[in-house]
């Protein structure tokens, strides 16, 4: 019944995208599994992306290894002394809730060491890796930095669903009183540590698997029986329901199945069920439908636009993505300008596929037949050909036409060619539809960016493409967006394609060819390779007492009772649910959630992801308050503010958001600490990122009022933020700042016990942290900067860039070179490392102090003033609105 094959599993334990550097000394390569979603996997973390690491033998300077440790030992006191600092200050990983308490008389001393605390506390990335119990006495689950194997013993891991409160208020009234949030983020098909076991696989036959009768919960680790084994009684609804014959077995004297070991449904928070074709997410049947295997369609622009280097860096970079499409799909290519463009493969390897040419795009049909779309098995060579030659087919001068877009009739012609199969369209666009069906006017001013009338421009310009993306989500299409922006692209509009089929928006703001060639490959080889659930429909289902009040996430419901349908899921998207009482819950009632999703792995098998935690309820607020998971209450908060953009000017969001941190630091000190004198400041140590988040987040682009953020890209920062784990939103709000000017013993380096590269201790986002003769590096998960001080040495600029320069010259668009040389492999690590894990592969920027750029480095040293409050005085204003509040 149970089937733990890693063949059969679509959660592989994958923790690296990209293979350990082959200049490695005594390395081992990982076991990587592959799945039934992702039978490649496996091949493309052993090769890696776009097989960065082949060059690292192709070293120059050999002998400059020695220079370079001289060097080391001599540089860059002042940010050792910040490190030693910060290691004194690490997150206190035990969680003793002490309150953090500032005295008004010596207000900024004490500010500047709470300030270092809170900073400094998600780092957790350099910690020895431990195991996590998820049914132990640690009752919060640890930062999601953290180094952890996550054991599941009834209760899910925090990997596939987290909490923002795990002790819930036992009523209505008490939860309004404490003003938290209370929610869960759900990452379905998350990847998982190499050491940790397999999401089970259960076959339950043809009857398929167990569920209540009265609420359909399926059978789980919180189910109990009785009647000598008889019933099961669902820990949902609380109604008995009789045990199959088939499933009966006897119970021992603890009223425990004698069989449990055997039953990973009844031990294990997260399992996966084989669905029937006669069981539903609703026990309806299931339509009887063909499932196909998977088919994509890449549409690709070919306007004038795209003549800026970035037409030919697509053909190329899709020519050496040939090799990462599944086994089994189906491929196509539409290309289009001020017309649109069909491709026959149907002939075979030996010709080239006929083009059909459609010039009416006001009224859009099918010129070829589906059955042109071919295996990828069959038209590997001719795609290779046919990427080859691509940009010469469409060269610069044949162009006469202008700036001309038919994009909104082009992706109509790929949905009504995928109509009969479903499957994912890639489109590639850099500019707004200007011709024929869907065509947007050009209404974005950047004098209204980060101004009241920037409101306006998150509009949708009508509903074209809201009902193109219904339609889509009606056939089991998912759209994928690779957007360049040379001009305005009307994001705002044309993202609702993504937003409501569950699809990714890839936005590249300043296209280097140089640098983002590298990252649109490593980019589209993820998103092909990744774990990926289609056809989705997934339920939470709550306990008594408990219901869901809203739902964020990359999808559209209109009642929050429905299923939530989405064309595709991958492991890298989460669906977040706001949930509140409908009735008082009993004394010492427990809280139980059941997260089901019915999917279609890419090997076209049907599945039911399950999805189990149980929360603890209590009528104390200082037992709510201690039982905090902050990161999860953050990645909430951004949720709602994100979904405030459409209705208040940036200004009131960001009132908004500190206004809640308020209410809830205010509440805590009124009920947890009412007895300290007003003119302290109390901050419990569970909820220290708390305030540092918040800024974080108000200066982040997306809620900036600064007029260099184009729309388009706040929509797609605001797309990502959606669907965000709160592994990635955490990272979003609180960028990491590491030194690479003076290495430390192991950093840069791979570590055994650890299992990864070990990376240098991250620093506060301040200028504090900077020095004139140092090297650092920022990121977000998104962006990422190298940054080189003004007196950096020159012979250490050779070692990292083997280049030679002088204050004047702009490296802002080097690429960063993979030297043979100790510096350069462990910042090479270190930023390979860094990339793990991300949903988007970073793009790399090099800039130096003074030089064209630098603003896109400093913004993120959010601590500081730079034309907003600095960290210090957000504390005191915050203080003062908690006293305010008191009078």
């Amino acid at each position: 019944m149970s089937n733990n094959d890693p063949q059969n599993n679509i959660s592989p334990n994958l923790s690296r995208r990209y293979p350990r550097p082959s200049y490695e000394i005594n390395q081992q390569n990982p076991q990587y599994y592959q799945n039934t979603n992702q039978q490649q996997t496996n091949q493309f973390l052993n090769q890696g992306m776009n097989n960065q690491m082949n060059q690292n033998n192709q070293y120059q300077n050999p002998n400059q290894n020695q220079l370079y440790n001289n060097n080391q030992q001599n540089m860059y006191q002042n940010t050792n002394q910040n490190q030693m600092n910060y290691q004194s200050q690490q997150t206190n990983l035990n969680r003793n809730f002490q309150n953090v308490q500032i005295s008004q008389n010596n207000l900024q001393q004490q500010q500047q060491q709470q300030q270092s605390q809170v900073a400094q506390s998600p780092n957790t990335l350099n910690q020895k890796l431990f195991e996590y119990r998820t049914d132990g006495d640690k009752i919060v689950p640890p930062p999601t930095s953290s180094n952890f194997i996550a054991i599941e013993n009834k209760n899910c891991s925090p990997r596939f669903m987290r909490s923002s409160l795990y002790s819930v208020p036992q009523t209505k009234m008490l939860h309004r009183s404490t003003t938290l949030p209370f929610g869960v983020v759900v990452q379905p098909l998350a990847i998982t540590h190499t050491s940790e076991d397999f999401v089970p696989v259960v076959d339950f036959g043809e009857n398929g698997p167990i569920r209540c009768t009265r609420c359909g919960a399926y059978i789980s680790s919180f189910s109990t029986f009785g009647k000598g084994g008889k019933i099961w009684i669902c820990p949902i609804c609380e109604v008995d329901n009789a045990v199959p014959k088939d499933y009966f077995c006897a119970l021992d004297s603890n009223n425990l199945r004698r069989d449990l070991s055997e039953r990973p449904e009844l031990y294990r928070g997260t399992v996966e069920f084989v669905a029937k074709k006669e069981k539903g997410e609703k026990n309806e049947k299931i339509k009887e439908q063909v499932i196909h295997p998977p088919h994509y369609i890449l549409l690709i622009e070919v306007s004038s636009f795209s003549r800026q280097g970035i037409f030919s860096k697509i053909s190329e970079t899709l020519k050496n993505s040939i090799e990462n499409f599944p086994e089994n799909s189906y491929v196509s290519v539409i290309t289009f300008d001020s017309t649109i463009h069909f491709y026959d493969f149907s002939k075979g390897e030996e010709s080239e596929p006929d083009m059909i040419i459609m010039s009416d795009v006001n009224d859009v049909f099918l010129p070829i037949s589906s059955s042109t779309i071919k295996p990828i098995s069959q038209i590997k060579d001719q795609l290779t050909s046919f990427f080859e030659n691509l940009p010469e087919n469409f060269p610069k001068s044949s162009i006469k036409k202008g700036q001309i877009s038919s994009f909104g009739a082009a992706i109509k012609a790929a949905t009504l060619l995928l109509e009969k199969t479903g499957g994912k369209i890639i489109t590639f666009s850099t500019q707004l539809p200007t011709k024929g069906m869907g065509l947007l006017k050009k209404r974005d001013n950047p004098k209204l960016w980060g101004k009241v009338g920037e409101k306006k421009l998150l509009i949708a310009q009508g509903n074209y493409y809201l009902a193109l993306g219904q339609w889509c989500l009606n056939h089991n299409i998912v759209v994928d967006q690779f957007v360049f922006r040379a001009t305005s692209l009307e994001l705002t509009t044309t993202s609702d394609l993504s937003r409501i089929t569950g699809g990714e928006i890839y936005y590249y703001r300043s296209f280097v060819a140089n640098i983002d060639g590298e990252k649109m490959l490593n980019d589209i080889t993820w998103l092909l390779k990744r774990p990926t659930g289609f056809n989705c429909i997934c339920r939470l289902r709550t306990s008594t007492g408990i219901r869901i009040s809203k739902s964020f996430g990359n999808f559209q419901i209109n009642n929050e009772e429905d299923d939530i349908k989405v064309s595709s899921i991958d492991s890298d998207k989460a669906l977040t649910f706001l949930l509140e009482h409908d009735m008082d819950l009993n004394n010492g009632q427990p809280v139980y959630l059941q997260f089901a999703m019915l999917y279609t792995t890419i090997n076209m098998q049907k599945r039911i992801r399950i999805i189990n935690l149980k929360l603890n309820s209590s009528s104390n607020i200082k037992n709510i308050f201690d039982y905090i998971d902050q990161e999860t209450l953050m990645n909430i908060v951004a949720k709602q503010s994100v979904n405030q953009l459409q209705i208040f000017p940036l200004n009131q969001i960001r009132e908004n958001i500190i206004q809640q941190i308020v209410n809830i630091l205010y509440t805590y000190r009124k009920f947890c600490a009412e007895r300290v004198e007003k003119q302290r400041m109390v901050v419990p140590s569970n909820l220290q990122l708390i305030p540092i988040y918040s800024l974080c987040l108000t200066k982040s682009k997306l809620f900036r009022t600064y007029p260099s953020i184009p729309v388009d890209e706040k929509v797609s920062l605001a797309h990502y933020i959606r669907s965000s784990s709160v592994k990635l939103s955490s990272l979003f709000m609180y960028p990491r700042l590491y030194p690479l000017h003076n290495f430390q013993k192991n950093e840069g380096l791979f570590s055994e016990s650890n299992q990864k590269i070990m990376l240098p201790n991250p620093l506060k986002l301040s200028v504090e942290s900077l020095s004139s003769q140092g090297v650092l590096i920022i990121e977000n998960g998104i962006e990422m900067y190298l940054w080189l001080g003004q007196n950096v040495s020159l012979d250490l600029i050779g070692l990292l860039l083997n280049v030679e320069i002088n204050q004047s010259t702009d490296i802002s668009r080097l690429k960063l070179p993979k030297l043979n040389n100790t510096f350069s492999k462990k910042v090479n690590n270190i930023i390979q490392e860094i990339s793990q894990n991300r949903s988007k592969f970073p793009s790399l920027r090099i800039l130096r102090h003074g030089m064209n750029g630098e603003i896109n480095f400093l913004q993120f040293l959010i601590q500081d003033k730079f034309k907003s409050v600095s960290y210090m005085e957000f504390l005191s204003n915050i203080h003062k609105m908690i006293i305010e509040k008191m009078k």
